[in-house]
This record gives C-alpha cells, structure tokens and sequence, in this order.
C-alpha cells in the first residue's frame, strides 16, 4: 500500500481502472468496491440501482440540482433528476421553484476555471456574475427565509455553454429548441 500512496495520482488515473495494479492489493474492501462500481457503471440497471433519477411523487421543497459537465461520477444525475421532477403535475410546480446549474467543472473540486488542460475563463466559477455560495444563498434564502432579491423571476435553468465560455439561463432542459438527433460510429449503425 505504501508504494501507491507516493504514486497515487498515476493509481488513480489509471485506464482502464479494472485493470490497475492497486486493484491487485488485497486488503483494501473500499478499492475492491469502487473497481466494482467502476465495472457496473455501464450496466444499463445502474441508473435505477443507485436511486437515479429519484422518485419525486411525494416531494414537497424545492431543489437545487448542481453539476458539472465534466464530472463524471454525476453528470448525468443532475440533469436526469431535473427531467425526473417534471414527470408530475406536483413536480411540474415545484421545478417553477427548483433551480438547475451545470458548469465547466469536473467532480469534487472548488468550481475551477480550468479542467485539465482546458481554460474556461476567469467567469467559469461565477454563473451570471455570481459565486456558487452566492447562487445558494440566493435560493436558500429565498425558500427559508422569504427573501426574493429577484430570484423568482430569473428563468430556472443555468447553463455554460462549452466552447463559447458563457452562461446563459433558459426557461426548461433540454433547451426547447433542442434537436434529438443519433449519431453512429459506422455506416452500418
């Protein structure tokens, strides 16, 4: 184990993780459980095994749903759960007064301007001008104290705009002038 704590950020960048070395220590039950989880990952039963999206028939709060593009331990729960609050009359009415943020930024870190080699300017960690504790407090504030400093009327939905660096609020995701449209690897499908 020594040897890998000096080693650690070549551990855990380790591609594919299945296949790295710390998975042979034996002894460590939290390593052998994330290579697990890292395996079942892809198993389409995932999403629903992990509780994602969330059942939201019987809530009554409004959330706050807050992730990053690059975060890909919870990209998707965010954004599935924000679909999942819609699916009911109840939910639909919450979500007026839920709010969604997703950023430039990768898992656990302090809403960084830059991710790995890719810079996303000084106004990555500020959406619409404002600081993540800012956004929370605004939105906390707002739903526990009664404070609207405007808040109600901003449209519920923030988003950075990857590769033009920008942040833009929208009434709804996905965007309602999204397109679905498949795309294929082969000519073959």
């Amino acid at each position: 184990v020594e040897g890998y704590l000096g080693k650690f950020g070549q551990v855990v960048a380790y591609v594919p993780e299945g296949e790295n070395p710390a998975a042979k220590i034996e002894g460590l039950p939290f390593l052998e459980d994330y290579l697990r989880r890292i395996r079942e990952y892809d198993d389409p039963a995932c999403p629903a095994r992990e509780g994602r999206p969330i059942d939201f028939s019987k809530f009554q709060v409004p959330c706050f749903f807050l992730g990053g593009w690059y975060d890909d331990t919870s990209k998707n729960g965010p954004l599935e759960n924000w679909i999942a609050l819609g699916r009911t009359e109840a939910g639909r009415k919450l979500r007026e007064k839920s709010r969604l943020l997703m950023g430039p930024w990768n898992h656990g870190e302090a809403m960084p301007d830059t991710v790995g080699w890719r810079s996303f300017g000084a106004q990555a960690g500020y959406p619409m001008g404002r600081s993540i504790t800012e956004q929370l407090l605004r939105f906390f504030n707002w739903h526990l104290k009664g404070l609207d400093d405007g808040i109600s009327q901003e449209p519920p939905v923030t988003l950075f705009f990857m590769g033009e660096n920008r942040w833009e609020q929208a009434p709804a995701w996905p965007l309602p002038d999204t397109a679905t449209k498949a795309l294929y690897l082969s000519s073959s499908g």
